[in-house]
């Protein structure tokens, strides 16, 4: 039995999540976006564990607590978690990204953490979802080599957490928050397949 505890904050620093994970992964759904996530998942064979749970979101404004589901998307081939809400970004259906970690035994895999993240994408924006969000900033879990370098800074001031989410195909808003489109995402997929195209011709 998987057993995963998490303390999570959203993009709004004033709004706190708390989450567990415990039990087997989803082999059905309960509502149409499980049902449809998971049916891509199988479509793709891209071997994505979905886990569900209810979180304990507070509101520190208002002094409030709301439940809402709180979803995992876990590769045990790459070592790699992406933890996620639903909610609206800019009038759209978006992922709103809690947390994205990779196991300390398969760090250092640049290539591995984008195949996870195309693989997770792909699903996610094949059934609606218009956009992937999140504010890039170092979480509690340990990093394999010293220093961190998600708390260093490149040599133009850009936090090296944002560029590594740039270089993923992530869009830098405003501060340190993300977005990859559902429009981007497919327009980058079919432009590498033009070039494979191209080169192969």
């Amino acid at each position: 039995m998987i057993q995963d505890r998490q303390l999570l904050q959203l993009i709004n620093p004033a709004i706190e999540v708390i989450v567990h994970f415990i039990g087997q992964p989803l082999s059905a759904g309960t509502c149409a976006f499980e049902s449809e996530l998971l049916r891509e998942i199988e479509r793709n064979q891209s071997g994505l564990d979905l886990f569900r749970a209810d979180g304990l979101f507070k509101n520190r404004e208002y002094h409030t607590l709301e439940k809402h589901a709180v979803y995992k998307l876990y590769s045990a081939a790459h070592g790699t978690e992406l933890t996620f809400t639903l909610d609206k970004w800019r009038g759209m259906p978006a992922a709103v990204v809690l947390m994205l970690n990779t196991a300390i035994t398969k760090q250092g895999n640049f290539w591995s953490l984008r195949k996870f993240l195309n693989n997770a994408a792909k699903s996610i924006f094949a059934i609606g979802i218009s956009a992937i969000v999140g504010d890039a900033q170092a979480n509690g879990h340990p990093v394999r080599h010293k220093p961190d370098f998600r708390r260093e800074r490149t040599r133009d001031g850009t936090p090296k957490l944002v560029r590594l989410y740039e270089y993923l195909g992530f869009s830098r808003m405003k501060g340190n928050n993300m977005a990859l489109t559902a429009e981007n995402f497919t327009r980058a997929v079919g432009s590498k397949r033009h070039n494979k195209t191209v080169k192969a011709g």
